[in-house]
């Protein structure tokens, strides 16, 4: 199976996660939005890793699933915002922090803003416009960064997410106005 078939079936997946509707839910794991979410995100980090070793692909793309993925599981097994939000934020200073030692080019700092943001907004209450917004501006920096190294792949989907996630945000904004 071609390297580039499992980042677009990942593509796909993580896009239904995203257009899925905005639902609350008692337990994350009986959201299908979560669970296309994190699906998606293993999908893409496998594509990642793949891609990294097999095509010459970005090193930091692998650090943003591996990330995302972090942030899935903390979601999946009900991690409170306080505890979870914090790890998150952590672990994008110190891959922050890295990148700056290796890399010093502003569009990796966009690239590791957006992933955090991205991350935490996975540990964000489902159904709430925080979350939605998290993911919108996460994946409009993660989609700049893409289109500029680029990996279109990623691009495609950073941008469709930020689409949705922006409907869903506008959506959620204008019924807690009513």
């Amino acid at each position: 199976m071609s390297i580039y078939l499992v980042g677009i079936l990942g593509a796909f997946v993580l896009i239904a996660g995203y257009a899925y509707p905005v639902k609350e839910y008692t337990h994350a794991l009986k959201s299908p939005k979560n669970l296309l979410l994190a699906g998606g995100g293993f999908l893409m980090l496998l594509y990642s890793i793949l891609n990294y070793i097999f095509l010459e692909g970005a090193l930091f793309f692998i650090f943003l699933q591996v990330l995302i993925n972090g942030a899935s599981i903390l979601m999946l097994i009900n991690v409170p915002e306080k505890i979870s939000i914090p790890i998150i934020s952590i672990a994008a200073l110190t891959l922050i922090i890295w990148s700056y030692q290796i890399e010093q080019s502003l569009s990796t700092y966009w690239f590791i803003f957006g992933l955090s943001i991205i991350a935490i907004g996975y540990v964000l209450k489902s159904g709430t416009w925080r979350r939605n917004a998290s993911f919108c501006i996460g994946s409009l920096c993660v989609a700049a960064f893409s289109f500029l190294v680029p990996d279109w792949i990623f691009f495609g989907l950073n941008s469709v997410a930020a689409m949705f996630s922006g409907f869903y945000t506008l959506q959620l904004l204008k019924k807690n106005s009513s």
